[in-house]
């Protein structure tokens, strides 16, 4: 098994991505750090952002993107990150028909309306926050992101092994892929989710996996992904990425 994830599933479009001359920083960036694959994501809330300011912004995206495939052999990959999807259905369905999407990640920024990054000793907030999963995880989405997201912000670093499992399990069972996500790796030499979650993840059953950045900037892009495949390469995923919303292993 190859030591190398030539790719970065989750690089956030709103930074890089502009104007046709960002085209060429990109390709750049993606020499430099030998990537074959990066996937550009686009984050919608659908709280804040108008269905049709979505579909227009990443119209525009994708025609830059278009641009750059033609243009580079490295190859962009057209991603979206719907936050809370189970309760945006209509609006996700709306948005899939009406833009080409390689993939899309679901994650849990809020809870009850509230953003996590406010919430504070909120009963049961542990229990709820994994109960968003399990009803996430019956969306049309390809890759769950950012599985303990809420780890970063609570002070209690405890998630209920049983629903823990349920969650993972339901990844499986739904046939989602897994993200590891490195934005925390230099910061506190960890990953979302965390080492663990990873391995309770191989344990139940679970293969398949991408990897992402969540870069805001050009140096970020890739940043920690060696060091994650190293560390757990003895889990022998399927490290993979999405095309038109299939699964390719690398």
């Amino acid at each position: 098994m190859s030591t190398l994830y030539p790719a970065d599933m989750h690089v956030y479009t709103r930074h890089f991505l502009k104007t046709d001359y960002d085209l060429e920083a990109i390709n750049q960036i993606a020499n430099k750090k030998g990537i074959d694959y990066l996937g550009l994501t686009t984050p919608i809330d659908f709280r804040t952002q108008p269905l049709k300011d979505c579909i227009r912004i990443i119209t525009l995206q994708n025609q830059l993107i278009d641009a750059y495939n033609a243009r580079y052999a490295s190859k962009i990959l057209k991603g979206i990150e719907i936050y809370e999807p189970q309760n945006f259905r209509s609006e996700l369905e709306q948005l899939k028909n009406s833009v080409d999407i390689d993939y899309i990640i679901g994650s849990i920024t809020h809870l009850l309306g509230v953003p996590i990054t406010k919430m504070k000793n909120i009963k049961n907030i542990y229990t709820l926050y994994l109960n968003y999963i399990l009803q996430m995880l019956e969306c049309d989405i390809d890759i769950i992101g950012h599985i303990d997201y809420i780890l970063k912000y609570m002070q209690n670093d405890y998630l209920d092994p049983f629903l823990l499992k349920q969650v993972l399990k339901g990844i499986v069972k739904n046939k989602k892929i897994l993200e590891i996500n490195t934005q925390n790796y230099y910061s506190h030499h960890n990953y979302l989710p965390n080492h663990e979650i990873i391995e309770l993840y191989h344990h139940i059953g679970g293969h398949r996996v991408t990897f992402g950045s969540s870069a805001r900037q050009l140096d970020d892009i890739y940043r920690g992904i060696e060091p994650l495949q190293s560390e757990i390469d003895r889990y022998e995923f399927d490290n993979g990425i999405m095309i038109k919303r299939k699964f390719k292993q690398l």
